[in-house]
């Protein structure tokens, strides 16, 4: 009697697919286009009210508020959805060092959005699997600098919780640059103290187009 053959799958392409899934994300969801569609369509509702029921001034009214209305709901719903993206950009670049076997969105929160388009967060908190070594000084640092690349801002931890293995970031201040003199009038005060001598004491200097007009 002959044996029954069976094929078998190697395990390396079932591992590949498992992993193809997990580094895609389904598109945020917000409507913002159909709001705003329905805000005009509300507008244009009651017009249409005002002007079977002869009363065309309370109609216009209706329609002059849903228009500023409509590009308002679809000004903060598209920003809504850039943020979203900005935040699903950001997880999909932290997913290995957060130890991640599957692209959640739960993972990454971004809070504090300053003003702009679309923003930026001023607060990050993330969450990563238990079997991360979070007291790696190495891998807290790769994350701030994934996260500053990510969003070309600069990034400093501010929290690591290990109880409940989470890292919060906030945006770090930005470096005060120290003004100084111009290098044309550093080189004019040098060459004049050379020729006066050393006791000389430059008080004013002015310059016109880069030239030395007054000392």
């Amino acid at each position: 009697m002959a044996r029954p053959i069976t094929v078998r799958r190697p395990p390396g392409r079932r591992l590949e697919g498992t992993a193809a899934r997990a580094g895609r994300l389904a598109p945020p969801q917000v409507p913002w286009l159909r709001n705003a569609v329905l805000c005009l369509a509300a507008g244009v509702a009651a017009l249409g009210a005002g002007l079977v029921f002869d009363r065309p001034a309370p109609g216009w009214l209706g329609l002059g508020a849903a228009v500023p209305l409509a590009a308002l709901v679809a000004a903060h719903g598209k920003r809504t959805q850039l943020r979203h993206q900005l935040s699903d950009h950001l997880l999909q670049a932290l997913a290995p060092l957060l130890g991640l076997r599957a692209l959640d969105r739960r993972a990454v929160t971004l809070k504090r959005w300053s003003r702009g388009w679309p923003g930026m967060p001023a607060r990050i908190v993330l969450r990563y699997a238990p079997g991360v070594d979070d007291g790696d000084a190495q891998w807290q640092a790769e994350v701030v600098t994934a996260v500053t690349r990510r969003l070309l801002e600069r990034y400093e931890a501010d929290l690591l919780d290990h109880r409940r293995c989470r890292m919060r970031l906030r945006l770090a201040a930005p470096v005060a640059e120290e003004v100084g003199a111009p290098a044309a009038q550093l080189r004019a005060e040098r060459a004049i103290g050379e020729l006066i001598g050393p006791t000389a004491t430059i008080t004013r200097t002015e310059f016109a187009d880069g030239d030395l007009v007054l000392v």
